[in-house]
């Protein structure tokens, strides 16, 4: 993970705590990411030291992390996991190890979302319909290339990630996404035992920005195959201790962006054109959201009394590329909301409006 300050000493971060990881009952870990809009009572860390207090944005863009409390050799190591969708958020397994004089051995699968400059061009190539597949030796001696995968990995439904690390006669990593081979690097290949990591984090601007509340992802399963006869070295691989997981009741999360209408919190997400006191709306909501959706399911729930009439717009390319929209008039009460956004798209706008005043009293879209 990187450091939470940028070159000017300016926090762009939470950092990853322990908050933010519980264990369910069935063994799944939740890790959350919590971005812009959350307002809750988690708090981050600083990067001085560790302290959970001060920090610039309490717990806004705080994300989780597992880690292996032992070091690995080669071998195959899968994980099989749900990732979060909006955008913001760097979702990674990786094999990780520094042992000092800038030996820096790693190996990572990441997903990003996609991000752009103001100017509309992109800032990476990634999205969550591919995963950036890395090998280091040092901060120097580093292999980045790009695999997309043709299908949305943020389609709520669980996905198995592995990484095939050789240092035999063929040295050379392989990456493999629910069971298929999307990449294979043999360029700055470790070769020194390391630790396993799984989690999601908060990157300054390449994984866009995270103007949601608070995301989630579900890890369901993580298995390690050595490969006999493929040897490493041993630096710096004493057992590690950490903090334990805490089991007990996860919520799903996936709250993009307040959905019960809250005008109390700072961060009052819904734009309100007309008349919206008490949750009674007579005039306009308006909410973009930032994401990559293209053929993924959505599901909006709205819940109160009266009739409204709801537009979702497609997007692409920083807002400036109209993809189409989708009508919807709602009774309150009745069932929710289904639309799959085209291929390609990476924002909404979604517009609800009444023409006569009708009670909303919350709001939440998820991945269906």
């Amino acid at each position: 993970m990187w450091s939470p300050f940028d070159g000017e000493g300016n926090q762009t971060h939470g950092g990853v705590i322990p908050d933010n990881v519980v264990r369910a009952a069935n063994g799944d870990i939740y890790i959350y990411a919590n971005g812009n809009y959350y307002e809750g009572p988690k708090r981050g860390v600083d990067g001085n030291g560790g302290s959970a207090y001060p920090n610039t944005y309490g717990g806004k863009r705080t994300g989780g992390v597992i880690k292996s409390r032992n070091a690995f050799g080669p071998g195959s190591f899968e994980t099989v996991m749900k990732v979060p969708s909006a955008s913001g958020v760097c979702t990674s397994v990786w094999l990780y190890n520094w042992f000092g004089d800038n030996n820096n051995h790693e190996i990572d699968i990441e997903l990003h979302g996609t991000a752009f400059r103001p100017d509309g061009t992109l800032i990476n190539d990634t999205n969550l319909s591919s995963v950036l597949c890395s090998s280091w030796l040092t901060e120097e001696m580093v292999t980045n290339r790009n695999a997309p995968v043709g299908k949305s990995l943020a389609d709520g439904q669980f996905h198995s990630f592995r990484i095939d690390w050789h240092t035999g006669d063929d040295p050379r990593v392989e990456y493999h996404v629910d069971g298929v081979l999307v990449m294979t690097i043999r360029e700055n290949v470790p070769t020194n035992k390391m630790y396993f990591n799984i989690g999601c984090w908060f990157p300054r601007d390449w994984c866009g920005q995270p103007d949601f509340e608070t995301d989630v992802m579900v890890v369901r399963s993580f298995t390690y195959t050595p490969f006999e006869g493929e040897s490493v070295t041993s630096y710096g691989t004493e057992a590690l201790n950490g903090a334990p997981i805490v089991t007990g009741q996860p919520s799903e999360g996936n709250l993009l962006a307040n959905g019960s209408f809250d005008k109390t919190r700072k961060q009052y997400v819904w734009q309100v054109s007309g008349s919206f006191e008490n949750n009674l709306l007579n005039g306009t909501l308006l909410q973009v959201v930032t994401m990559d959706v293209g053929n993924v399911q959505y599901l909006l729930k709205l819940l109160g009394s009266g009739t409204v009439h709801v537009t979702v717009e497609y997007f692409a390319v920083n807002d400036e590329t109209a993809l189409g929209r989708t009508q919807f008039d709602v009774t309150l009460g009745t069932d929710a909301i289904t639309f799959t956004p085209p291929e390609g798209c990476t924002r909404l706008k979604i517009t609800i409006s009444c023409d006569s005043a009708a009670t909303l009293t919350q709001a939440t879209l998820n991945v269906h």
